[in-house]
């Protein structure tokens, strides 16, 4: 019903009676229920607690055929009218209008629907128009007094604005602090406290934006300044920040003020001050922003670009470095993990998934039967439709009053709205949502594409609720493969994110970066040493022997001595403290140049060094090079190796004991979710890479033309790691099979 009146009371009972006695009357007919909204607007379905019990029931398979007074009383909006039939269409459901005689299951029951829920809908918007313009027009005569006051402020007797004197001084208080240095965490912090002993604060929820909004608003001077704010005139209605688009009216001494206005506007200054030095940069998100949390400390990680390449990394790690293990992560490692994640759960987890959501169902059901509370909600919703059938009868036979009638029937109707709506709560309650996620995740991978040549960010925040970083270390590559490949995986990680973010030589000291004592001594002798004629190795000899450590426990190697006498840090660039003169590190430079080797090698080059673990002769190039030109013209001798499709006894053991639990009332549904999400999750977690990797790799070979010279590019996404014997080299390739001497095995 659209209001609340005595009358519409009325015709609320009258029309639950009509329509109950109309369908049990019918033998082909079985009752389910009677759905009614009473003083709710019909132009947000959000908002009808039974209209949403209607629709839980339709998609539950328990309602086949839905009766309606007229399309007006269904929905006012158009949009959302017709979606829900459509949904109710799609579940098989048909929906009858009396009043219009349209039926929706018939050929021309939508179109005909349509034109009434816009006809509906219009009929709202003009009176949502006229309440409207009347609004603005006491807004502008000054007259206007809001339904609902700032904290400080209440009604007296005859409607005007007062001030609450109790709550006026904690007002006070804000602005006070705010003006001593006091942030808005902090003043949120400290009214928290008050209001465990103050119940006048209790009913408000002390946030940061409920202190800032106290700050901002400006009829705390007594002044008042309407629509700041506005809500759309079309459906549905959105509630916006007046930026212009309506006219606003600022209207002085409407009401006794509590701040002067000199507090007030000392306030707005400090909080522009504050806007523009912590806020005024311009922030760049990806789909991948704050969907990684850290395994090790539970921080969120944060972006970084360094060199041209983005990162995620831990903050935890990037402050304290000993206090969280976990390196940066590149952002295209995480883009490679979702690929083969997505191709993982669309070729061979949405079975997994699908019993999954039978086994959630299942627990549910077993639980719910057994249930106490939804016994009870049963029992009582079976006895007040027995008091209603009774009362009818009495009225039938002329044993009751209609006014009495009528007054004991809306009580009754009333009684049993609030009993279903509290059954239809608990059983809300009662859910945690996993079934519905698992059905949407589904129907999103069965919707989705069959393969992701490359990153979808809109799919990926679909699909992903947030990634739990437990280590950055490169995956583990398969036993009796690894030499040369084990190697590779180790340079890469060193260089990917090594975990020392700091130069050699210094260390955080009450949040600032000053000079370690003994390495900065170790920096001099190295830059010293070096200019007095020793090599690279001759330094790394040297380190070794005085049991001087580096970043921990790792070795020295060349590559660390180069990147010191490289550092320009060291000379106070970067706002380092300066270890070295300016004048002795470019001697260190000159001198490093003449030594510097004539012959640079090509990217490739460099790849396949570290894919060897060292200088590879010139005739493995040439191997590697005809290996690959093979792959670009007959990329089908690439192939998945076989998989063990036998499942992981640990999964078996899981099934037998999920089935004992289903199969033993009352269900334990908390235990059977655990173990029905931990046998998933091993199942998934036993789908290996190699059928997306053969995939890609197919993909990546096809249509290119042999290649002249090893590229670079090529080399990383398609090998894994080599190794040599006897003069024959042996391919690794990502999807885990070898190719040996230019033939596939």
């Amino acid at each position: 019903m659209s209001s609340s009146s005595e009358d519409q009371l009325n015709s609320f009972a009258a029309q639950n009676a009509y329509y109950t006695e109309l369908i049990t009357a019918n033998p082909e007919w079985e009752f389910v229920d009677v759905y009614a909204d009473k003083g709710i607007t019909g132009t947000s379905a959000e908002k009808r607690d039974d209209f949403q019990r209607l629709l839980a029931d339709c998609r539950r398979g328990r309602v086949d055929k839905v009766l309606v007074k007229s399309s007006s009383r269904f929905a006012r909006n158009a949009k959302e009218c017709l979606e829900v039939i459509r949904e109710l269409k799609a579940l098989g459901v048909g929906v009858c209008f009396e009043e219009q005689g349209i039926d929706t299951s018939e050929l021309a029951g939508e179109f005909l629907t349509a034109i009434f829920a816009m006809m509906d809908q219009k009929e709202s918007e003009n009176i949502s128009d006229n309440i409207r313009w009347s609004i603005q027009k006491r807004m502008a005569g000054g007259t206007f007094v809001p339904s609902s006051l700032p904290f400080g402020y209440k009604k007296d007797e005859e409607g005007g604005i007062t001030i609450d004197p109790g709550r006026a001084e904690y007002v006070r208080g804000i602005f006070s602090d705010f003006l001593k240095g006091y942030n808005t965490q902090e003043i949120a912090d400290r009214m928290k406290k008050c209001q465990s002993v103050d119940p006048a604060l209790s009913p408000y929820q002390w946030t940061v934006k409920a202190v800032a909004r106290i700050l901002k608003n400006e009829k705390y001077t007594g002044n008042s300044l309407w629509q700041k704010s506005f809500r759309t005139p079309t459906l549905p209605r959105r509630s916006l920040t007046n930026r212009g688009e309506l006219n606003q009216y600022y209207a002085p001494n409407t009401h006794p003020a509590i701040i002067d206005q000199a507090v007030f506007d000392k306030a707005q200054s400090l909080l522009r001050e504050r806007k523009q030095h912590y806020f005024s940069k311009v922030k760049c998100g990806t789909p991948i922003s704050g969907m990684l949390r850290c395994g090790h400390c539970g921080t969120l990680f944060r972006k970084q670009v360094n060199s041209g390449i983005t990162y995620f990394i831990c903050r935890t790690h990037t402050v304290y470095l000993d206090a969280c293990p976990v390196g940066p992560v590149p952002e295209r490692t995480i883009h490679d993990a979702f690929l083969r994640l997505y191709h993982k759960l669309r070729h061979q987890g949405i079975s997994i998934l699908t019993q999954l959501l039978t086994d959630l169902q299942a627990a549910r059901r077993g639980r719910l039967l057994w249930s106490l509370d939804i016994v009870g909600l049963n029992q009582k919703i079976a006895d007040i439709t027995r008091q209603d059938r009774l009362l009818a009868q009495l009225k039938q036979q002329g044993l009751v009053d209609p006014d009495i009638f009528i007054s004991r029937r809306n009580e009754l109707a009333e009684q049993l709205r609030a009993a279903k709506l509290e059954k239809e709560r608990f059983l809300e309650a009662e859910e945690d949502e996993t079934i519905q996620q698992t059905q949407e995740l589904i129907e999103a991978l069965e919707a989705g594409p069959d393969f992701l040549d490359a990153f979808d960010g809109e799919l990926f925040r679909e699909l992903v609720d947030k990634i739990i970083v437990e280590s950055n270390n490169p995956p583990a590559v398969p036993a009796g493969q690894r030499s040369g490949a084990d190697r590779a995986h180790r340079t890469d990680g060193a260089v990917m994110g090594s975990n020392r973010k700091r130069p050699f030589g210094y260390k955080m000291e009450f949040g600032e970066v000053v000079l370690h004592p003994a390495e900065a001594e170790t920096v001099r002798w190295i830059y010293n040493s070096y200019l007095a004629g020793a090599s690279y190795n001759a330094l790394v000899n040297e380190l070794r022997e005085r049991g001087i450590s580096y970043d921990g426990d790792k070795p020295w190697n060349k590559n660390m001595a180069a990147r010191i006498l490289a550092d320009r840090r060291y000379i106070g660039e970067g706002g380092f403290p300066p270890i070295i003169p300016e004048g002795q590190f470019h001697m260190v430079q000159v001198r490093r140049q003449e030594r510097a080797s004539p012959c640079k090698k090509t990217p490739a080059q460099k790849e396949l060094r570290k894919l060897y673990g060292g200088n590879p002769p010139a005739w493995v190039e040439r191997q590697m090079l005809g290996l690959l030109n093979r792959l670009i013209r007959h990329p089908e001798l690439i192939i998945c190796p076989a998989l063990e499709e036998e499942p992981p006894p640990e999964a078996k053991k899981l099934r037998r004991e999920l089935d004992e639990l289903l199969h033993r009332p009352p269900v334990d549904e908390a235990q059977a979710k655990r173990l029905a999400l931990q046998l998933a999750a091993l199942q998934l977690n036993d789908i290996g890479p190699e059928e997306y990797e053969t995939l890609r790799l197919r993909r990546l070979f096809q249509g290119r033309a042999p290649m002249a010279e090893l590229e670079q590019e090529l080399l990383h996404e398609s090998v894994r790691g080599i190794t040599v014997s006897n003069g024959t080299v042996t391919v690794l390739l990502k999807n885990n099979q070898t190719l040996e001497g230019g033939k596939c095995t």
